[in-house]
């Protein structure tokens, strides 16, 4: 069991429970105990101080340094099985401050699903000195799920733990538990009656987003392939290749770069020389080249490209620029932007994603873009040195450096001899929903093809692809049922899972291998599978060394030539490591030259120099019209998903009526193979009026919100709905939650594809709104969008395209790509000195979503809000890039500007604004008409008077001509609705 808790990924789930504390005084009796008779206590590092049964408990955990502390209780149980209508509550106290505990239930196969209290209860940490309440409704907000694709078997729940990590451990902690019950929630969820808040029944709905990347992936690789043949290869490579530079999106050049040379050390007899090489201004390349100790002449020349976290001073990155260099090979170990001596912090892996580097791509540019960039420019200055023979050029790496070795050899005809060790394997169709980093993510990577066309652009080149036997690529069943989830990484590694046979592995290359064939080279492309761990062993080397051997001096494929025995400065003790790190480091003093840009404040200037090309706020009605079709234009392509094109296939559900209100269930499906669920609920005196309520957290909680009952108090008619990847529809893959990012993998996937999750959402609400016009009951209702945070895009794409809507708030939404006070925190997985620390969530706006490719070059938000006009427009509480409050950082005078040409009196912006005058501005009564704004503008106080008549006057609402289709071929599982 302890693996299930050791794991150091953890997302912060929905806080869907503590909002369920208003029902906390209508509980009904508990339905039944967690400790049921034959409970056993065990922990790890834990101490249980009460009885083993009986509460209250306290748990003791003791001090650790690198590992968390797990305490379990269960292992006797009869698996329990836990009720739609039933909800976790957990009594406790602790007797230090602590910043999170994580409260983990486990199914008898050891799958888990945990949520952190401090989460739950919205709060930095727990203090001692009170008592906290938690409620937890285990089936709307299962928090993290272990490794993210895998089942939680809810009938056979077997044990319940608590985990603290180590970084919360530096002292003991004893947390004592009050209650541990599972009960019901009289007025919210009836018991003995299905949930009235969930309306899609099949559990099988988390899995469908996966099998619609798949699917999505496999209709573009296949289409690629078609048009790509092998011959088309030999005749337009060089077209292919610049094809695929575009696809990277790498950075325009600012000149030609400039090399430093900053000494020398010796490392067991290796001469080492410490470089710089200056690629564009306030941009320095930090290398570590290792000479051959015995050349004589030109010798070849190994660029080496380290993995995700890889050091220059690791030994095992010495190791390999030692052997190459022994080898008679000048090797370059060369440091990725963002990652080590190029980051914030040496010791901080913040290539993994941030938003400084992500938010690039609205700017037209990419993290891998600029790392590929800065490698041609490595090789630029390899093959310019009179040691190196520039027509023996070599490139390799293990993981990301392995993946990487394959991109710039595909982009880059002068390395001759590619090694890719432990190169990612999910670019196949099959792996289209996986985790991966901002490092690896290019752009519409399925519309240009897949792993094998990216291949085959190094042919006829020498291409090695070694597979580590416990990274071996399983077979398309395993892989299907690990998608499904009826598999995990613990049980793939049973070694009859695993597709290790090599004529097996052989045919997922057959196609890059029949380009090779056409160009008479296919002896020069192989995959092998090499035993050993994710690394660069040995044996890997000798391989790598054998093809090297064989391309360089012409020897016979296959032979291992004997390594020269090294010796690295080691990692430990503590001594050991300083030494290496000051003799390699580039700057061992951490004193970077005067112009030197770290990501954030790389990101900064190229989005500064955007925003300052953007058009001025126009003068004119008729200067407005002109820049407004520029615009529109512009955001359309950069959206890429055309949201004018979709279904209305609409399945009803059951309807409930729950106390004043009728709540009807509802999933439309936009397009094949998506799922989009809709609360929609009625008061029993009705307005007339429509509010379609959009949160990136799901209907789950907003359905259950002070302010959706204000509205429906109010007469309001609600619609909430989860947009693809949001509440109900949330992937089981989605992985990014430990790193800040609420939206991940589905965000990266739907970029891979060449679309974007802001285009999905807008054709998902254009359906979500085409359906609800199709009811006979709303059909002529005005109709008001709330969209918080992200959801804001979708809702403002659709205002902007002429939909059927009245009213606009957007709440949290993101202020401004510019962010002068930086991007947010960072992922962290060491501290300054080096020591291991649990993942810290990074501090930013916390969503992908804005990740809008090339934005830029056409809008900021103030001019996409713009667009919006005349939609009546209140941009309510804005967020900073950073994710802190906007604080008139942002201006809008633009928007206000053009919104004077459209309806004067339409836009509005507050910092903070309570929710009755939000709700009387939707509604344009008198009270907030009369009062008096003060706009928080950037440097502009800018005083607006509501005038309702004349505002109902100027609006102007275009009714779109919907591009609707009601029939469509969906292969897909049946959909069970609630009821």
């Amino acid at each position: 069991m302890k693996g299930v808790f050791m794991c150091t990924i953890c997302v912060c789930a929905i806080a869907f429970g503590i909002l369920l504390a208003s029902c906390a005084s209508a509980e009904q009796n508990v339905s039944r105990s967690l400790l049921p008779a034959g409970s056993v206590w065990s922990g790890s590092g834990a101490t249980i101080l009460g009885g083993p049964k009986d509460l209250p408990l306290t748990v003791r955990f003791e001090h650790q340094e690198k590992e968390g502390v797990t305490a379990t209780v269960g292992a006797n149980w009869q698996p329990l099985d836990l009720r739609d209508t039933e909800v976790l509550k957990i009594e406790f106290s602790v007797s230090r401050p602590v910043r999170s505990v994580r409260v983990v239930l486990a199914d008898k196969d050891g799958v888990g699903a945990d949520n952190s209290l401090a989460d739950l209860l919205k709060v930095q940490s727990l203090e001692p000195g009170q008592t906290y309440t938690a409620l937890w409704a285990y089936r709307y907000s299962p928090g993290w799920v272990r490794y993210g694709r895998t089942r939680v078997r809810w009938e056979a729940i077997a044990s319940i733990s608590f985990y603290l990590g180590a970084s919360d451990l530096e002292t003991p902690l004893e947390l004592t538990v009050t209650s541990l019950n599972l009960h019901t929630c009289d007025g919210l969820i009836e018991a003995g009656t299905p949930a009235p808040l969930r309306v899609i029944e099949d559990d099988d709905t988390i899995y469908r987003l996966q099998r619609y990347f798949v699917a999505r992936a496999e209709e573009l690789t296949a289409k690629a392939k078609r048009r790509r043949t092998p011959q088309q290869f030999k005749t337009d490579q060089d077209k292919l290749r610049a094809s695929f530079r575009k696809q990277l999106m790498m950075p325009p050049s600012e000149g030609p770069a400039r090399a430093i040379s900053l000494g020398f050390v010796e490392i067991d007899g290796v001469k080492v020389e410490k470089r710089l090489i200056n690629t564009r201004p306030g941009v320095y390349v930090t290398c570590n080249v290792y000479f051959p100790p015995d050349a004589r002449g030109k010798a070849p020349g190994m660029l080496l490209l380290p993995g995700h976290g890889n050091m220059d001073w690791e030994a095992g990155i010495q190791e390999l620029g030692l052997v190459f260099a022994k080898s008679g090979m000048v090797t370059y170990f060369v440091e990725p932007f963002g990652q080590g001596q190029r980051g914030f912090n040496p010791m901080r892996n913040e290539l993994l994603g941030n938003m400084s580097t992500g938010v690039l791509i609205a700017a037209g540019q990419s993290l891998l873009g600029l790392i590929m960039d800065e490698r041609r420019r490595v090789l630029d200055d390899m093959a310019s040195r009179p040691e190196i023979d520039p027509e023996k050029l070599a490139v390799t790496g293990c993981s990301m450096g392995g993946t990487h070795t394959l991109w710039l050899s595909a982009i880059d005809p002068r390395a001759k001899v590619a090694v890719a060790n432990a190169a990612v394997y999910f670019w196949r169709a099959p792996y289209a929903y996986c985790h991966f980093s901002l490092a690896d993510l290019i752009v519409g990577q399925f519309q240009f093809g897949d792993d094998e066309i990216i291949n085959s652009l190094i042919a006829p080149r020498t291409l090695v692809r070694l597979m580590p036997g416990a990274n071996a690529p399983v077979s398309d069943e395993v892989a299907e049922k690990f998608r499904e989830g009826w598999l995990d990484y613990t049980s793939m590694e049973s070694k009859e899972n695993w597709l290790t046979e090599q004529e097996a592995l052989d045919s997922h290359f057959a196609y890059a291998r029949s380009v090779y064939d056409a160009f008479g080279a296919k002896q020069e492309i192989a995959v092998e599978i090499a035993p050993g761990p994710h690394a660069y062993t040995r044996e890997m080397r000798q391989i790598a060394r054998g093809w090297l051997d064989h391309a360089f001096k012409g020897t016979k494929i296959g032979l291992l030539p004997e390594e020269p025995a090294v010796n690295p400065i080691p990692n430990t003790p503590v001594e050991k490591l300083l030494e290496s790190k000051d003799k390699l480091y580039c700057w061992p003093d951490g004193k970077r030259p005067d112009d030197y840009l770290d990501p954030a404040q790389y990101a900064l200037k190229v989005i500064q120099k955007k925003t300052d090309l953007l058009p001025n706020a126009p003068s004119s009605v008729r200067e407005w019209r002109e820049i407004k079709r520029k615009i529109s234009k512009g955001v359309r392509k950069c959206v890429r998903t055309d949201y004018s094109k979709f279904s209305t296939k609409t399945i009803a559900g059951r309807k409930t009526e729950l106390r004043d209100r009728t709540l009807t269930r509802l999933v439309v499906q936009p397009e094949k193979g998506i799922d989009i669920p809709i609360l929609l609920a009625t008061p029993k005196k009705t307005s007339g009026r429509l509010l379609i309520y959009l949160s990136p957290d799901g209907l789950a909680r907003t359905a259950v919100s002070p302010r959706s009952e204000a509205l429906l108090q109010r007469g309001w008619t609600i619609a909430f709905v989860d947009l693809r990847g949001v509440g109900e529809t949330r992937q089981a893959s989605e992985s990014g939650g430990y790193i800040g990012f609420r939206d991940w993998d589905l965000c990266n996937n739907s970029l891979r594809l060449g679309d974007t999750v802001a285009g999905f959402w807008a054709r998902d609400l254009n359906a979500v709104l085409s359906a609800l016009r199709n009811r006979p009951e709303l059909k002529d209702s005005p109709v008001s969008v709330w969209a918080e945070k992200e959801t804001g895009f979708p809702a403002a794409l659709i205002a902007a395209n002429g939909a059927d809507v009245d009213n606009l708030v957007l709440e949290g939404m993101l202020a401004s790509y510019m962010s002068p006070r930086g991007y947010g925190g960072l992922y962290v997985y060491r501290d300054e000195n080096g020591k291991p620390v649990d993942p810290q969530p990074t501090l930013s706006y916390g969503s992908e979503v804005p990740w809008i490719p090339n934005l830029l070059d056409y809008a900021d938000v103030p001019q996409l809000l713009a667009l919006c006009a005349p939609k009546r427009l209140l941009m309510l509480a804005p967020l900073g890039i950073d994710g802190k409050p906007n604080a008139g950082q942002s201006s809008y005078e633009w928007t206000q500007k053009a919104y004077s040409f459209d309806n004067r009196d339409g836009f509005a912006c507050s910092e903070s604004l309570s929710d009755g005058d939000a709700l009387d501005w939707l509604e344009l009564r008198r009270r907030f008409r009369d009062c008096r704004q003060t706009l928080a503008v950037g440097e502009v106080q800018l005083r607006t008077r509501m005038n309702a008549d004349e505002a109902v006057s100027r609006l102007k609402v275009e009714k779109p001509e919907w591009t609707e289709t009601d029939e469509m071929d969906f292969t897909q599982p049946s959909l069970k609705v609630r009821g």
